[in-house]
Protein backbone atom coordinates (compact mmCIF):
# COMPACT_ATOMS: atom_id res chain seq x y z
CA UNK A 1 0.00 0.00 0.00
CA UNK A 2 1.09 3.50 -0.63
CA UNK A 3 1.82 5.63 2.28
CA UNK A 4 -0.80 7.33 3.25
CA UNK A 5 -1.89 11.05 3.14
CA UNK A 6 -1.80 11.95 6.99
CA UNK A 7 0.02 12.89 9.70
CA UNK A 8 3.05 15.28 10.54
CA UNK A 9 3.90 15.55 6.67
CA UNK A 10 0.01 16.48 6.19
CA UNK A 11 0.98 19.31 8.98
CA UNK A 12 3.88 20.57 7.13
CA UNK A 13 2.05 20.64 3.37
CA UNK A 14 -0.62 22.74 5.27
CA UNK A 15 2.05 24.70 5.98
CA UNK A 16 3.78 25.29 2.99
CA UNK A 17 0.59 25.72 1.22
CA UNK A 18 -0.91 28.64 3.24
CA UNK A 19 2.13 30.99 2.85
CA UNK A 20 0.39 30.76 -1.09
CA UNK A 21 -2.96 32.02 -0.26
CA UNK A 22 -5.00 34.03 -1.50
CA UNK A 23 -4.70 31.54 -4.24
CA UNK A 24 -7.87 30.52 -6.70
CA UNK A 25 -9.22 27.27 -5.56
CA UNK A 26 -8.40 24.41 -7.49
CA UNK A 27 -12.36 23.12 -7.80
CA UNK A 28 -14.26 26.08 -8.13
CA UNK A 29 -13.87 29.89 -9.31
CA UNK A 30 -13.66 31.26 -6.08
CA UNK A 31 -10.28 32.32 -3.77
CA UNK A 32 -8.98 30.39 -0.96
CA UNK A 33 -8.44 32.83 1.92
CA UNK A 34 -8.15 30.79 5.23
CA UNK A 35 -11.04 32.48 5.82
CA UNK A 36 -13.25 29.42 5.65
CA UNK A 37 -11.93 25.41 6.01
CA UNK A 38 -9.55 24.09 3.51
CA UNK A 39 -7.48 21.23 2.80
CA UNK A 40 -4.34 20.38 0.12
CA UNK A 41 -5.46 18.68 -2.41
CA UNK A 42 -3.65 17.34 -5.40
CA UNK A 43 -3.94 18.55 -9.38
CA UNK A 44 -3.11 15.19 -10.24
CA UNK A 45 -4.67 12.25 -8.16
CA UNK A 46 -2.92 10.25 -4.92
CA UNK A 47 -4.86 6.82 -6.18
CA UNK A 48 -3.68 7.39 -10.14
CA UNK A 49 -0.39 8.90 -9.26
CA UNK A 50 1.09 7.82 -5.85
CA UNK A 51 4.11 9.26 -6.61
CA UNK A 52 2.93 12.56 -7.22
CA UNK A 53 1.44 12.56 -3.48
CA UNK A 54 3.82 14.23 -1.54
CA UNK A 55 5.36 16.71 -4.32
CA UNK A 56 4.53 20.68 -3.71
CA UNK A 57 4.26 21.00 -7.21
CA UNK A 58 0.88 18.76 -7.70
CA UNK A 59 -0.47 20.70 -4.49
CA UNK A 60 -2.93 22.71 -4.84
CA UNK A 61 -5.41 24.93 -2.32
CA UNK A 62 -9.34 23.64 -2.35
CA UNK A 63 -12.19 24.66 -0.24
CA UNK A 64 -13.04 21.91 2.58
CA UNK A 65 -16.61 21.85 0.62
CA UNK A 66 -15.60 21.52 -3.03
CA UNK A 67 -13.21 18.85 -1.72
CA UNK A 68 -16.04 16.74 0.00
CA UNK A 69 -18.38 17.66 -3.05
CA UNK A 70 -16.10 15.98 -6.04
CA UNK A 71 -17.60 13.03 -7.62
CA UNK A 72 -14.27 12.58 -10.14
CA UNK A 73 -13.70 9.10 -11.40
CA UNK A 74 -10.19 9.42 -9.71
CA UNK A 75 -11.77 9.69 -6.38
CA UNK A 76 -14.40 6.55 -6.94
CA UNK A 77 -11.35 4.39 -8.29
CA UNK A 78 -8.97 5.71 -5.78
CA UNK A 79 -12.13 4.32 -3.00
CA UNK A 80 -12.60 0.47 -4.44
CA UNK A 81 -8.42 0.34 -5.18
CA UNK A 82 -7.79 1.25 -1.74
CA UNK A 83 -10.63 -1.44 -0.64
CA UNK A 84 -9.45 -4.70 -2.89
CA UNK A 85 -5.96 -3.50 -1.66
CA UNK A 86 -6.82 -3.77 2.15
CA UNK A 87 -9.21 -6.92 1.49
CA UNK A 88 -5.86 -8.78 -0.26
CA UNK A 89 -3.45 -7.32 2.12
CA UNK A 90 -6.16 -8.64 5.22
CA UNK A 91 -4.78 -5.43 7.07
CA UNK A 92 -7.60 -4.24 8.24
CA UNK A 93 -10.70 -6.85 8.04
CA UNK A 94 -10.42 -10.05 10.65
CA UNK A 95 -10.01 -13.17 8.74
CA UNK A 96 -12.86 -14.80 9.86
CA UNK A 97 -16.33 -12.52 11.86
CA UNK A 98 -16.31 -12.43 15.12
CA UNK A 99 -12.43 -12.37 15.27
CA UNK A 100 -11.10 -10.42 18.67
CA UNK A 101 -7.68 -11.38 18.77
CA UNK A 102 -5.71 -8.54 20.48
CA UNK A 103 -3.79 -6.28 17.82
CA UNK A 104 -1.45 -3.72 17.90
CA UNK A 105 -3.97 -0.63 16.32
CA UNK A 106 -1.68 2.80 14.75
CA UNK A 107 -3.70 5.68 16.65
CA UNK A 108 -4.69 8.37 13.67
CA UNK A 109 -5.95 10.50 16.87
CA UNK A 110 -4.96 14.11 15.91
CA UNK A 111 -1.60 15.57 18.33
CA UNK A 112 -0.47 18.86 19.41
CA UNK A 113 0.61 19.54 16.00
CA UNK A 114 -2.43 18.26 14.39
CA UNK A 115 -3.19 21.42 12.92
CA UNK A 116 -7.17 20.80 13.18
CA UNK A 117 -7.62 20.59 16.82
CA UNK A 118 -5.58 21.69 19.57
CA UNK A 119 -5.67 18.35 21.72
CA UNK A 120 -4.67 17.57 25.10
CA UNK A 121 -1.66 14.66 24.40
CA UNK A 122 -4.06 13.00 27.35
CA UNK A 123 -6.70 12.49 25.49
CA UNK A 124 -4.81 10.14 22.62
CA UNK A 125 -4.94 6.02 22.84
CA UNK A 126 -1.22 6.34 23.13
CA UNK A 127 -1.17 7.97 26.52
CA UNK A 128 -4.25 5.75 27.79
CA UNK A 129 -2.20 2.54 26.66
CA UNK A 130 0.79 4.06 28.90
CA UNK A 131 -0.76 4.93 31.51
CA UNK A 132 -3.74 2.96 32.45
CA UNK A 133 -3.98 1.64 36.15
CA UNK A 134 -4.15 -1.59 36.97
CA UNK A 135 -8.26 -2.27 36.69
CA UNK A 136 -8.41 -0.83 32.95
CA UNK A 137 -5.45 -2.33 31.60
CA UNK A 138 -7.47 -5.16 30.29
CA UNK A 139 -9.59 -3.20 29.05
CA UNK A 140 -7.35 -1.23 26.38
CA UNK A 141 -6.50 -4.52 24.49
CA UNK A 142 -7.82 -3.92 21.36
CA UNK A 143 -9.41 -6.91 19.58
CA UNK A 144 -8.98 -7.62 15.77
CA UNK A 145 -12.91 -6.38 15.05
CA UNK A 146 -12.48 -3.04 17.18
CA UNK A 147 -10.48 0.72 16.98
CA UNK A 148 -9.77 2.90 19.80
CA UNK A 149 -11.46 6.15 20.31
CA UNK A 150 -9.84 9.25 18.42
CA UNK A 151 -10.44 11.00 22.03
CA UNK A 152 -10.99 9.81 25.98
CA UNK A 153 -10.92 11.89 28.87
CA UNK A 154 -8.08 10.61 31.14
CA UNK A 155 -9.00 8.55 34.54
CA UNK A 156 -10.29 10.63 36.70
CA UNK A 157 -8.04 11.87 39.85
CA UNK A 158 -9.96 10.45 42.56
CA UNK A 159 -10.54 6.98 40.68
CA UNK A 160 -9.40 3.73 42.59
CA UNK A 161 -11.36 1.67 40.62
CA UNK A 162 -14.90 0.88 38.11
CA UNK A 163 -18.12 -1.05 38.71
CA UNK A 164 -17.64 -1.92 35.00
CA UNK A 165 -16.26 -5.29 35.02
CA UNK A 166 -18.51 -6.46 37.68
CA UNK A 167 -21.10 -4.64 34.99
CA UNK A 168 -20.19 -6.29 32.16
CA UNK A 169 -20.41 -9.63 34.02
CA UNK A 170 -24.05 -9.01 34.94
CA UNK A 171 -24.97 -7.51 31.87
CA UNK A 172 -23.55 -10.72 29.61
CA UNK A 173 -24.27 -13.36 31.76
CA UNK A 174 -27.95 -12.22 32.69
CA UNK A 175 -29.03 -10.84 29.79
CA UNK A 176 -27.11 -13.46 27.99
CA UNK A 177 -25.64 -11.09 25.21
CA UNK A 178 -21.73 -10.38 24.32
CA UNK A 179 -20.94 -6.77 24.29
CA UNK A 180 -19.06 -5.12 22.00
CA UNK A 181 -15.15 -4.32 23.09
CA UNK A 182 -16.17 -0.77 22.82
CA UNK A 183 -19.02 -0.98 24.80
CA UNK A 184 -17.50 -2.79 27.98
CA UNK A 185 -14.57 0.17 27.83
CA UNK A 186 -17.35 2.66 28.05
CA UNK A 187 -19.23 1.04 30.41
CA UNK A 188 -15.53 0.75 32.56
CA UNK A 189 -14.79 4.29 31.83
CA UNK A 190 -18.47 5.99 33.09
CA UNK A 191 -18.50 3.72 36.16
CA UNK A 192 -15.03 4.74 37.70
CA UNK A 193 -15.19 5.29 40.91
CA UNK A 194 -13.58 7.08 44.06
CA UNK A 195 -12.51 6.07 47.64
CA UNK A 196 -16.29 6.38 49.06
CA UNK A 197 -17.58 4.31 46.51
CA UNK A 198 -18.91 7.54 44.47
CA UNK A 199 -19.12 7.46 40.61
CA UNK A 200 -16.14 10.37 39.20
CA UNK A 201 -18.42 11.36 36.25
CA UNK A 202 -21.84 13.45 36.61
CA UNK A 203 -21.45 13.95 32.71
CA UNK A 204 -20.71 11.19 29.97
CA UNK A 205 -20.64 12.79 26.43
CA UNK A 206 -20.72 9.76 23.80
CA UNK A 207 -20.11 9.83 20.36
CA UNK A 208 -20.15 7.41 17.59
CA UNK A 209 -20.49 6.72 13.94
CA UNK A 210 -23.82 5.18 13.25
CA UNK A 211 -24.81 1.56 14.08
CA UNK A 212 -22.26 1.43 16.53
CA UNK A 213 -24.23 -0.24 19.25
CA UNK A 214 -25.05 3.00 21.24
CA UNK A 215 -28.51 1.91 22.24
CA UNK A 216 -27.57 -1.63 23.33
CA UNK A 217 -24.70 0.39 25.38
CA UNK A 218 -27.95 2.61 27.49
CA UNK A 219 -30.01 -0.23 27.53
CA UNK A 220 -27.92 -2.60 29.08
CA UNK A 221 -26.83 0.32 31.71
CA UNK A 222 -30.09 1.46 32.59
CA UNK A 223 -31.09 -2.41 33.57
CA UNK A 224 -27.95 -3.12 35.51
CA UNK A 225 -28.67 0.53 37.42
CA UNK A 226 -32.15 -0.25 38.34
CA UNK A 227 -31.00 -4.03 39.78
CA UNK A 228 -28.33 -2.32 41.90
CA UNK A 229 -30.67 0.49 43.69
CA UNK A 230 -30.16 -0.09 47.45
CA UNK A 231 -26.92 -1.90 46.52
CA UNK A 232 -24.53 0.33 45.24
CA UNK A 233 -26.73 3.30 44.70
CA UNK A 234 -29.67 4.75 46.49
CA UNK A 235 -32.43 3.34 46.90
CA UNK A 236 -35.57 3.96 44.57
CA UNK A 237 -33.42 4.51 41.61
CA UNK A 238 -35.54 7.06 38.80
CA UNK A 239 -33.64 6.65 35.11
CA UNK A 240 -34.99 9.32 32.82
CA UNK A 241 -34.97 8.72 29.33
CA UNK A 242 -35.31 10.79 26.47
CA UNK A 243 -34.50 11.97 23.30
CA UNK A 244 -35.39 14.00 19.91
CA UNK A 245 -38.72 11.97 19.57
CA UNK A 246 -40.35 9.38 22.00
CA UNK A 247 -40.57 7.11 19.42
CA UNK A 248 -36.73 6.56 19.51
CA UNK A 249 -36.71 6.16 22.78
CA UNK A 250 -39.42 3.36 23.16
CA UNK A 251 -37.55 1.54 20.63
CA UNK A 252 -34.48 1.21 23.19
CA UNK A 253 -36.52 0.57 25.46
CA UNK A 254 -39.17 -1.96 24.00
CA UNK A 255 -36.18 -3.82 23.37
CA UNK A 256 -35.56 -4.38 26.75
CA UNK A 257 -39.55 -5.75 27.57
CA UNK A 258 -39.34 -9.46 26.85
CA UNK A 259 -36.81 -9.82 29.15
CA UNK A 260 -37.75 -7.50 31.68
CA UNK A 261 -41.09 -9.41 32.75
CA UNK A 262 -39.49 -12.94 32.54
CA UNK A 263 -37.71 -11.09 35.61
CA UNK A 264 -40.86 -10.41 37.05
CA UNK A 265 -40.16 -6.56 36.40
CA UNK A 266 -42.91 -4.57 35.53
CA UNK A 267 -43.39 -2.95 32.42
CA UNK A 268 -46.08 -0.13 31.19
CA UNK A 269 -46.92 0.83 27.72
CA UNK A 270 -48.97 3.21 27.72
CA UNK A 271 -48.32 5.82 24.89
CA UNK A 272 -46.54 8.44 26.96
CA UNK A 273 -45.91 6.52 29.95
CA UNK A 274 -43.87 3.68 29.26
CA UNK A 275 -41.59 2.57 32.04
CA UNK A 276 -39.89 -0.51 33.54
CA UNK A 277 -40.59 -0.73 37.27
CA UNK A 278 -37.80 -3.30 39.32
CA UNK A 279 -38.94 -4.55 42.36
CA UNK A 280 -37.10 -3.01 44.33
CA UNK A 281 -38.63 0.62 43.74
CA UNK A 282 -36.27 1.94 41.01
CA UNK A 283 -38.21 2.94 37.37
CA UNK A 284 -36.76 3.57 34.31
CA UNK A 285 -39.19 6.31 32.29
CA UNK A 286 -39.27 6.83 28.59
CA UNK A 287 -39.65 10.21 27.70
CA UNK A 288 -40.15 12.70 24.84
CA UNK A 289 -37.42 15.75 24.57
CA UNK A 290 -39.76 18.19 26.46
CA UNK A 291 -41.26 16.02 29.11
CA UNK A 292 -38.71 15.65 31.51
CA UNK A 293 -38.93 17.99 33.88
CA UNK A 294 -40.51 17.12 36.97
CA UNK A 295 -38.63 13.88 37.84
CA UNK A 296 -35.38 13.42 40.44
CA UNK A 297 -32.93 11.82 38.17
CA UNK A 298 -30.48 9.41 39.22
CA UNK A 299 -29.73 8.54 35.64
CA UNK A 300 -30.47 10.46 32.28
CA UNK A 301 -29.77 9.05 29.46
CA UNK A 302 -30.50 11.26 26.07
CA UNK A 303 -30.23 10.10 23.09
CA UNK A 304 -29.59 11.44 19.64
CA UNK A 305 -28.52 14.56 21.04
CA UNK A 306 -28.00 15.68 17.53
CA UNK A 307 -31.50 17.19 17.53
CA UNK A 308 -32.05 17.79 21.30
CA UNK A 309 -32.23 21.31 22.45
CA UNK A 310 -29.49 22.45 24.69
CA UNK A 311 -32.49 23.91 27.28
CA UNK A 312 -33.81 20.29 27.44
CA UNK A 313 -30.74 19.08 29.19
CA UNK A 314 -29.33 22.31 30.71
CA UNK A 315 -32.89 23.35 32.50
CA UNK A 316 -34.61 20.01 32.54
CA UNK A 317 -32.62 16.55 33.15
CA UNK A 318 -29.73 18.33 34.66
CA UNK A 319 -30.69 20.01 37.51
CA UNK A 320 -32.88 17.26 38.51
CA UNK A 321 -29.49 15.08 38.95
CA UNK A 322 -28.33 17.48 42.16
CA UNK A 323 -28.38 16.11 45.31
CA UNK A 324 -28.64 12.45 44.63
CA UNK A 325 -26.00 10.11 45.15
CA UNK A 326 -23.53 9.16 41.95
CA UNK A 327 -25.88 10.82 39.51
CA UNK A 328 -25.18 10.99 36.05
CA UNK A 329 -26.34 12.51 32.83
CA UNK A 330 -25.37 10.52 29.54
CA UNK A 331 -25.41 12.38 26.35
CA UNK A 332 -25.18 10.49 23.21
CA UNK A 333 -25.67 10.91 19.06
CA UNK A 334 -23.56 10.40 16.43
CA UNK A 335 -23.16 13.76 14.47
CA UNK A 336 -25.38 15.41 11.91
CA UNK A 337 -25.09 18.30 9.45
CA UNK A 338 -27.93 19.96 11.32
CA UNK A 339 -26.64 19.37 14.37
CA UNK A 340 -27.97 21.79 17.61
CA UNK A 341 -25.20 23.32 19.68
CA UNK A 342 -25.52 20.76 22.66
CA UNK A 343 -23.14 18.15 21.32
CA UNK A 344 -20.74 20.55 19.55
CA UNK A 345 -20.56 22.59 22.48
CA UNK A 346 -20.22 19.90 25.19
CA UNK A 347 -17.60 18.12 23.19
CA UNK A 348 -15.45 21.05 22.07
CA UNK A 349 -15.72 21.81 25.82
CA UNK A 350 -14.30 18.55 26.63
CA UNK A 351 -11.04 18.71 24.25
CA UNK A 352 -10.12 21.74 25.38
CA UNK A 353 -9.82 20.89 29.02
CA UNK A 354 -10.68 18.75 31.82
CA UNK A 355 -13.43 20.17 34.32
CA UNK A 356 -13.18 16.96 36.55
CA UNK A 357 -17.35 16.55 35.75
CA UNK A 358 -17.13 15.42 32.28
CA UNK A 359 -16.05 12.25 30.22
CA UNK A 360 -15.45 12.24 26.62
CA UNK A 361 -15.63 9.22 24.15
CA UNK A 362 -14.92 10.17 21.19
CA UNK A 363 -14.70 7.85 17.87
CA UNK A 364 -15.11 10.09 14.56
CA UNK A 365 -12.39 11.69 12.74
CA UNK A 366 -10.59 14.79 12.63
CA UNK A 367 -12.51 17.81 10.29
CA UNK A 368 -9.10 17.59 8.21
CA UNK A 369 -9.30 13.22 7.96
CA UNK A 370 -8.91 12.36 4.02
CA UNK A 371 -12.77 11.22 4.02
CA UNK A 372 -11.69 8.95 1.29
CA UNK A 373 -9.22 7.08 2.62
CA UNK A 374 -10.72 3.88 3.95
CA UNK A 375 -8.09 2.96 6.39
CA UNK A 376 -9.66 6.81 8.01
CA UNK A 377 -13.21 4.85 7.79
CA UNK A 378 -11.65 1.79 9.72
CA UNK A 379 -10.53 3.99 12.55
CA UNK A 380 -13.80 6.44 13.12
CA UNK A 381 -15.73 3.05 13.54
CA UNK A 382 -15.65 1.26 17.01
CA UNK A 383 -17.31 -1.93 15.78
CA UNK A 384 -15.92 -3.47 12.48
CA UNK A 385 -16.92 -5.50 9.46
CA UNK A 386 -16.68 -5.73 6.57
CA UNK A 387 -20.38 -5.63 5.91
CA UNK A 388 -20.16 -2.47 7.33
CA UNK A 389 -16.96 -1.22 5.02
CA UNK A 390 -19.52 -2.22 1.82
CA UNK A 391 -22.19 -0.22 3.14
CA UNK A 392 -19.94 2.83 3.93
CA UNK A 393 -18.45 2.91 0.52
CA UNK A 394 -21.96 2.07 -0.88
CA UNK A 395 -23.53 4.84 0.73
CA UNK A 396 -20.02 6.92 -0.42
CA UNK A 397 -21.03 6.30 -4.36
CA UNK A 398 -24.72 7.09 -3.39
CA UNK A 399 -23.65 10.79 -2.11
CA UNK A 400 -21.20 11.69 -5.03
CA UNK A 401 -23.45 10.42 -8.03
CA UNK A 402 -26.54 12.36 -6.42
CA UNK A 403 -27.08 16.26 -6.97
CA UNK A 404 -27.10 18.59 -4.43
CA UNK A 405 -31.11 19.22 -3.33
CA UNK A 406 -32.39 22.31 -1.58
CA UNK A 407 -32.90 20.09 1.79
CA UNK A 408 -29.15 18.35 1.68
CA UNK A 409 -26.67 20.73 -0.40
CA UNK A 410 -23.33 18.64 0.61
CA UNK A 411 -24.34 15.03 0.19
CA UNK A 412 -21.05 13.64 0.32
CA UNK A 413 -20.34 16.17 3.72
CA UNK A 414 -23.55 14.52 4.83
CA UNK A 415 -22.51 11.13 4.54
CA UNK A 416 -19.09 12.02 6.69
CA UNK A 417 -21.08 13.31 9.81
CA UNK A 418 -23.65 10.29 9.34
CA UNK A 419 -20.94 7.26 8.44
CA UNK A 420 -17.39 8.86 10.25
CA UNK A 421 -18.83 11.02 12.82
CA UNK A 422 -17.29 14.54 11.59
CA UNK A 423 -18.02 16.79 13.92
CA UNK A 424 -16.59 20.22 12.96
CA UNK A 425 -15.76 22.19 15.76
CA UNK A 426 -13.33 24.91 16.36
CA UNK A 427 -10.99 23.23 19.62
CA UNK A 428 -8.41 25.56 21.23
CA UNK A 429 -7.22 24.68 24.43
CA UNK A 430 -7.13 27.49 27.20
CA UNK A 431 -3.73 28.77 27.91
CA UNK A 432 -2.90 30.93 31.00
CA UNK A 433 -2.70 34.24 30.15
CA UNK A 434 0.41 36.58 31.07
CA UNK A 435 -0.28 38.81 33.18
CA UNK A 436 -1.67 42.53 32.43
CA UNK A 437 0.67 44.11 35.67
CA UNK A 438 3.30 42.98 38.08
CA UNK A 439 2.52 41.46 41.23
CA UNK A 440 4.04 44.40 43.30
CA UNK A 441 1.91 47.08 41.00
CA UNK A 442 -1.18 45.43 41.71
CA UNK A 443 -0.15 45.19 45.62
CA UNK A 444 0.12 48.90 45.09
CA UNK A 445 -3.50 49.57 44.24
CA UNK A 446 -4.76 48.36 47.34
CA UNK A 447 -6.60 51.00 49.09
CA UNK A 448 -8.20 51.22 52.67
CA UNK A 449 -11.79 51.12 52.03
CA UNK A 450 -13.64 54.24 53.24
CA UNK A 451 -16.10 52.99 55.22
CA UNK A 452 -17.33 49.23 56.20
CA UNK A 453 -19.93 48.90 53.59
CA UNK A 454 -20.26 49.94 50.31
CA UNK A 455 -23.01 52.06 48.48
CA UNK A 456 -23.16 49.87 46.11
CA UNK A 457 -21.95 46.64 44.58
CA UNK A 458 -21.80 44.61 41.24
CA UNK A 459 -21.09 41.31 40.53
CA UNK A 460 -20.45 39.44 37.46
CA UNK A 461 -20.53 36.25 36.29
CA UNK A 462 -19.65 34.96 32.61
CA UNK A 463 -20.01 30.82 32.52
CA UNK A 464 -17.27 28.99 33.78
CA UNK A 465 -14.59 31.77 32.20
CA UNK A 466 -15.20 33.78 35.22
CA UNK A 467 -16.75 35.89 38.22
CA UNK A 468 -15.78 39.43 39.07
CA UNK A 469 -17.04 41.56 41.77
CA UNK A 470 -16.87 45.67 42.19
CA UNK A 471 -17.49 47.52 45.90
CA UNK A 472 -18.32 51.15 45.47
CA UNK A 473 -17.56 53.85 48.21
CA UNK A 474 -19.21 57.57 47.55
Amino acid sequence: MTQQWAGRRVTAARTLVAGWLPMQCGRCPRVVDGSEPWVVGHIKSRALHPELMWEPSNWQPEHRACSDKSAQAAVIEKARAEGAALERAGAFFPAEQGDESPRTFPSLSPGPDSGAWDLDVRLTWAHHVENAPEWLAPFLEVPGDASPPLAMTPVHDTAVGSYGPQAVEWIESRRQITLRWWQRLAIVRQLEHDAAGRLCWPVVVESAPRRAGKSERLRSLALWRMEHGGDLFEPDQIIVHMGRALDIVREVQQRAWSWCEAQEWEVTRGNGKEAVTHPNGARWLAKAMHAAYGFDVHLGLADECWDVDPGAISEGIEPATLDRESAQLVLTSTSHRRATSLMKRRISSALAGFDGRTLLLLWGITPDADIFDQEVWRAASPYWTEERRSMIAAKLLEAQEGSPELDDPDPVGSWAHQYLNRWDLVVRRQQRGEPVVSDERWRDLVEDVPFAEPDAAAIESWFEAGVSAALAWR
